[in-house]
C-alpha cells in the first residue's frame, strides 16, 4: 500500500483532520488508533530530527521510522517523514552546545517541542487544511490550557512548558486519560507490534549512547580542579561540559563518601563538589530569566507550584518580577536539592501548566 501523504487531499469531514507526530514508539502508536476509532481522518508524520550513526555504527532514527511506517501500514494509515534535521541543528543541537561552553546544562527536549515538533507538525497541518495536531505526549489540553497527564508517573507538561499559545490551542493529547500499563494494553489488543517496545532515555539526540564520548569533540573543555565547599583540592574534572549539578560521583575525596556537583566556575574551570547533605547543595532562593508564558501573563508576585526537572513534585513557590527584561525570583518554602543553571522552571496552576523559565 503506498500511505505516502498526498497534501491535496481533501478532509472528507470539515474539523476532523488531525496530523498526528509517529515516532515508533507505543504512545504515539495508541494515540493514532485512538483518534481512529474516535473518527478523526489521521495523516501520520515521522519527523527525521537526528540521523547521526552511534558509536556502533547504528542510527536509532531509521529502526523508528521503520516501526511508524509499520504502525500507520497495520491502522491503514497515510503516512509522510518530515525532514525537519536542519531546523533540529541550528535551533535545538546548537544552543544545547552553546549552554554547555558557558556552564549551563540546557534542556534540548524542551526547546524540542516548540521550535520542531509542534512547529513541523502544525506546517503540516497547514498545508493539508487540517486544524488539529497531535502528539503521544501524557498531556492533556483543555480550553486552550495545557494540562499535566492523569498519570503522575508519566507527566509530561514539563516537557511542553515552551509551547506556544496558538500551538496548544490547536492539539490533541490522546492518552493524556491513559496510565502506561493502559497504553500497552491497548496496543496488545489492536496488535500493535511496538507494545512492549520500551521507550528512549537521555538526552533526545544522544539517547542511551555515552555521553562523554558523544560530546568530547563537540564542546570546549579542558581538566581543571576539583574541590570541595571548604576549597580543599580533590582531584582533577575532565571538563566542565560533562557534568551536571547534583551529579553523583566519588571525586577522590571523602573517604570514599559520595561527592555531588554543587557548582560549576567557568571563570577557574573549577568544579565544587559537596557531600549528599551538604548545604551548599540546597538552595531556597533562586533567579530564572526568559519566561514564557502559555497563556496570559501572570499578575505578580504569584503564588504557585513549580517543577524544576521531570518527574519531581510541585514545590510551593512565591514568584516576582525583578525587571521589565522579565527576570524572575522564586523563593521556596522547601530548600531545593541540586538546582541546575541552564535547566527550566516549570509554573503550575492546580492542573494548568502556565509556563516556564530558564534557571539562572
Amino acid at each position: 500500500m503506498n500511505n505516502e501523504l498526498d497534501h491535496k487531499k481533501a478532509c472528507p469531514e470539515p474539523g476532523r483532520g488531525v496530523v498526528l507526530g509517529l515516532s515508533g514508539g507505543v504512545d504515539s502508536a495508541v494515540a493514532a488508533h485512538l483518534l481512529k476509532e474516535q473518527g478523526y481522518e489521521v495523516f501520520c508524520v515521522y519527523l527525521k530530527n537526528w540521523t547521526e550513526p552511534d558509536e556502533h555504527g547504528v542510527c536509532p532514527a531509521l529502526r523508528d521510522r521503520e516501526d511508524a511506517m509499520r504502525v500507520a501500514a497495520k491502522l491503514d494509515l497515510p503516512f509522510q517523514t518530515v525532514d525537519h534535521e536542519k531546523e533540529y541543528r541550528d535551533r535545538v543541537f546548537a544552543p544545547f552546545i552553546e549552554g554547555l561552553n558557558r556552564g549551563v546544562n540546557p534542556n534540548p527536549d524542551i526547546l524540542c517541542n516548540p521550535f520542531v515538533k509542534f512547529e513541523a507538525l502544525c506546517a503540516v497541518a497547514d498545508k493539508l487544511g487540517v486544524a488539529f495536531v497531535a502528539t503521544g505526549h501524557y498531556a492533556r489540553q483543555e480550553n486552550g490550557k495545557l494540562l499535566v497527564g492523569r498519570d503522575p508517573e508519566k507527566d509530561q507538561s514539563y516537557f511542553l512548558s515552551r509551547i506556544t499559545k496558538d500551538q496548544i490551542a490547536r492539539t490533541l493529547f490522546p492518552i493524556g486519560e491513559l496510565t502506561k500499563p493502559e497504553v500497552r494494553a491497548i496496543a496488545c489488543q489492536v496488535g500493535l507490534h511496538v507494545a512492549a517496545k520500551e521507550g528512549t532515555s537521555g538526552i533526545c539526540f544522544i539517547g542511551e549512547r555515552n555521553f562523554e564520548n558523544f560530546m568530547k569533540d563537540k564542546v570546549v573543555s579542558a581538566p581543571g580542579p576539583i574541590v570541595d565547599t571548604d576549597g580543599k583540592t580533590l582531584g582533577e574534572h575532565r571538563g566542565l561540559p560533562f557534568y551536571t549539578v547534583g551529579q553523583r560521583h566519588g571525586f577522590g575525596g571523602g573517604g570514599g563518601e559520595p561527592q555531588y556537583v554543587a557548582k560549576k566556575i567557568p571563570d577557574t574551570n573549577t568544579l565544587v563538589v559537596a557531600r549528599a547533605y551538604d548545604p551548599a547543595l540546597f538552595r531556597n532562593e533562586i533567579e530564572a530569566i526568559d519566561p514564557h508564558w502559555i497563556t496570559a501573563v501572570p499578575v505578580f508576585p504569584l503564588e504557585c507550584a513549580v517543577r524544576l526537572r521531570y518527574r519531581q513534585p510541585l514545590q510551593s513557590c512565591a514568584v516576582t518580577l525583578q525587571s521589565e527584561s522579565g527576570r524572575l525570583r522564586l523563593v521556596f518554602k522547601d530548600g531545593q536539592k541540586a538546582v541546575t543553571p541552564g535547566q527550566y522552571a516549570a509554573f503550575y496552576d492546580g492542573d494548568i501548566c502556565l509556563g516556564s523559565a530558564v534557571i539562572v
